[in-house]
Formats: C-alpha cells, sequence, structure tokens
C-alpha cells in the first residue's frame, strides 16, 4: 500500500501506520520513478497512461503487483483511505500540535477540508475519470 498527498508528506509517521510505503512531496518524480521498473517488466495497466484509459476509474490499480490481481491493492487502497479518513484518525490529525492544532483557523481548514474530501472520496471511487454523459453539471462554490 502506498499512500502520497499533502497528508502523508506533512504527517508520514501517521501515513506510515496504514500503508507499506508512505510519498512525501510531489507525486510527479515519484510516480516517474516507479513506472521505470514496472514499465520493462509489462505491468503498467492501460499501458502506464492510464488518466487518458476511458475505462480507468478513480482510486483503482495502476499496475499489476507481483504475485496478485490489480483488484487486491484498489481494495486495499480503498481500506487504507476509509481508514485514514476516519473519525478517530481525524480527530488525531485535527490535535496534532506541529500543524493543526497551532492556531484556530488551521483546525477549522482541516476539519471542513477533511469532511469534504472523505465525502468526495466516496461519491467518486469507482467513478471514471472525465465528464460522465448524463451527468448534471456541478456548480461552482
Amino acid at each position: 500500500m502506498v499512500l502520497g498527498g499533502p497528508h502523508p508528506s506533512l504527517l508520514p509517521d501517521e501515513a506510515a501506520l496504514h500503508a507499506d510505503v508512505v510519498v512525501v512531496g510531489h507525486a510527479e518524480q515519484a510516480w516517474a520513478d516507479f513506472t521505470v521498473g514496472h514499465e520493462e517488466d509489462g505491468r503498467l495497466l492501460s499501458g502506464g497512461r492510464w488518466w487518458l484509459h476511458p475505462d480507468f476509474r478513480f482510486h483503482h490499480a495502476t499496475f499489476v503487483p507481483a504475485r496478485m490481481t490489480p483488484r487486491l491493492p484498489t481494495e486495499a487502497s480503498w481500506e487504507a483511505r476509509i481508514r485514514f479518513n476516519g473519525l478517530g484518525s481525524r480527530l488525531r490529525r485535527l490535535l496534532e500540535p506541529r500543524t493543526n492544532l497551532r492556531n484556530p483557523m488551521r483546525m477549522a481548514l482541516h476539519w471542513g477540508y477533511n469532511g469534504l474530501f472523505c465525502r468526495e472520496l466516496v461519491r467518486e471511487q469507482g467513478m471514471k475519470l472525465g465528464i460522465q454523459e448524463g451527468a448534471a453539471p456541478r456548480r461552482g462554490l
């Protein structure tokens, strides 16, 4: 299980409790480094360009792991996201003195953003990338 993004980058020790690997920093270079060996082995799904593939779904595996099917890391990733965004984990991160507990504004931003992110996470799980045919356009904030 690999976790990356703003939260794991800010709190890699917390993220490490839920993952085998934590990517800190910019994902573009980490993804480029990761794909080199997998491309040679023919294990990348969608030719390594999953973001362009018409059948790719949000939060699904982008490569075939050694000794398992792509379904297993997809399910494990979903479970890790649910744990990381669960109420207990959100509260622990909210009360982290090095980040969110430093001032009320940070606490409010953390709590609001994480609530929104959690709802979006559940909503987009398994959706195709791009605009869905027949879907009503979303209004801006």
